[in-house]
């Protein structure tokens, strides 16, 4: 008897569950696109770009969007080299949807490679605004709407189920709120190192492997 009513209510559990795998993604195409937003900016590109946004935003959706940037720009700030001139360290141009998307699913790829953290995602997003960055500066203002769909896949494909699993969005609030913009960055750097070893690495040139990994087959691709 049981298991014919979980055999039958299994359908609606599962399209319930796909229902909050798609808000998961959906809300990570809009803290991608602020965090874009914000970076243009703070970085003085110009676009000409429109976007559609939702009417109502919640203070839980505004808060954690400017923890993402906070945090983000911590990033930025901590390891320039990493986030600036992409484009320019894959020895690639941003000239279609094809090439964006081969970055950006590698990036993603080995980014996760040995796991999921909060500051990893948050990552994604940065690299996502340094991927877009070029798109502008190259002329090809148009494919950070793409940048935003492989964002909201991939996001859709790989990370929602562990979002949901950590309690949704709302969980990034928690596990950053002892960064606030009255520590000093050496703080932050002490509490990165503690919390983020996958950043460490990144210092000592693991991040540097993986855009070699990346520009590697993105040469393929061209050369196919």
């Amino acid at each position: 008897m049981l298991k014919s009513v979980t055999k039958k209510l299994k359908p609606f559990i599962e399209a319930k569950l796909n229902e909050e795998y798609v808000c998961i993604a959906n809300d990570a195409n809009l803290y991608c696109l602020d965090y874009i937003e914000e970076r243009l900016k703070r970085c003085n590109i110009e676009s000409d770009l429109e976007f559609i946004r939702p009417k109502d935003v919640s203070e839980n959706t505004v808060s954690i969007s400017a923890k993402i940037i906070e945090v983000g720009e911590l990033l930025e700030t901590s390891y320039p080299h990493l986030y600036n001139n992409v484009s320019k360290q894959l020895k690639v141009k941003m000239r279609s949807e094809v090439i964006v998307g081969d970055i950006f699913r590698n990036f993603g790829r080995e980014l996760f490679r040995e796991g999921v953290t909060w500051g990893r995602i948050i990552s994604l997003f940065v690299f996502a605004a340094a991927i877009s960055a070029d798109c502008i500066t190259q002329g090809r203002p148009e494919l950070v709407k793409t940048v935003l769909s492989c964002v909201r896949l991939y996001v859709l494909d790989h990370l929602a189920v562990w979002i949901r699993s950590q309690g949704g969005w709302i969980d990034i609030s928690e596990k950053f709120k002892c960064i606030e913009k009255r520590y000093s960055m050496a703080y932050f750097l002490r509490w990165f190192e503690y919390n983020r070893q996958w950043l460490v690495n990144a210092a000592t040139g693991r991040m540097y492997s993986l855009l070699y990994a990346i520009s590697e087959c993105i040469g393929l691709i061209n050369g196919g």
